[in-house]
């Protein structure tokens, strides 16, 4: 079966430090690649698996977050980069993976690219999105609260990431988005074991194309239950806001209730 993602990171941090010592570091599986995306990009691994970035190109960038504590906490706030005018006109497209420094509060006070297949401009405005990302307090093996580093893969691709000015919905003709297809979320045993209950409403914001742009968590439960829901609310397919019958950027607010809106884990 999968390991725990708390003792994947244990097991990784020792690994590191092992690969610190040698002069050769053995290359990486393909299979090993993909673990890696599923288990260290929390709500991410599917943008790594869909770029396709070559397995040793992201044992490279492992590399280079060296000893650092990685944090295993859920994302609480995601932003997705603006589009720089000059990058689209240049048809620049591509994959940027960030390391993130994560204070006690969640607040990301700290980042930095480790690993690129584009320029620099989206480079740039990958780093600036990931300083606005938050996460769940993440807590030590005491219960304390603590610091830590997370990997943060952004994707930049011409026709899905373009944003336009968001729509003024007091306006006359203006459609706000819609939920086509609602993900039900899985209930987490440990919360289901722990009766952890309540409603965990999301933010949602929405490119022109129906794309996630940013989600804020408005109503938070309990990690568990929170991470769980982002994860539906990431599944789901939208509908974008219209103004006079044209697509254009809008919000909406997705709620889950659990143990109504969950499926047994």
């Amino acid at each position: 079966g999968l390991v725990e993602p708390e003792r994947l990171v244990q097991a990784l941090n020792s690994w590191w430090a092992w690969l610190r010592l040698v002069d050769e570091t053995p290359s990486m599986t393909e299979g090993e690649a993909t673990l890696f995306a599923e288990r260290l990009f929390p709500g991410q691994g599917e943008v790594l698996l869909r770029s396709g970035i070559p397995a040793d190109a992201l044992r490279n960038a492992i590399l280079r977050v060296g000893e650092r504590r990685l944090v295993q906490t859920p994302v609480t706030q995601r932003v997705v980069p603006r589009y720089p005018l000059a990058a689209r006109q240049a048809g620049a497209e591509g994959l940027v993976v960030a390391l993130a420094y994560v204070s006690e509060t969640g607040e990301v006070e700290d980042a930095q690219v480790i690993a690129s297949n584009t320029v620099h401009l989206l480079n740039y405005a990958a780093v600036e999105a990931t300083l606005d990302w938050r996460f769940a307090a993440a807590r030590d093996e005491q219960g304390n609260r603590t610091d830590g580093w997370r990997l943060v893969p952004l994707e930049f691709r011409l026709g899905e990431t373009e944003s336009e000015p968001v729509a003024d919905a007091s306006r006359e003709g203006y459609e706000p988005p819609v939920v086509l297809k609602r993900e039900i979320p899985e209930y987490p045993e440990k919360a289901y074991r722990g009766r952890v209950e309540g409603t965990v409403i999301y933010q949602v914001t929405l490119s022109p194309q129906g794309r996630i742009l940013q989600t804020v968590l408005v109503q938070p439960v309990h990690p568990l239950l929170d991470a769980a829901a982002l994860s539906a609310v990431e599944k789901s397919l939208y509908a974008p806001a219209t103004r006079d019958g044209v697509p254009v950027e809008g919000t909406l607010t997705v709620s889950y209730a659990f143990p109504e809106d969950a499926r047994p884990f």
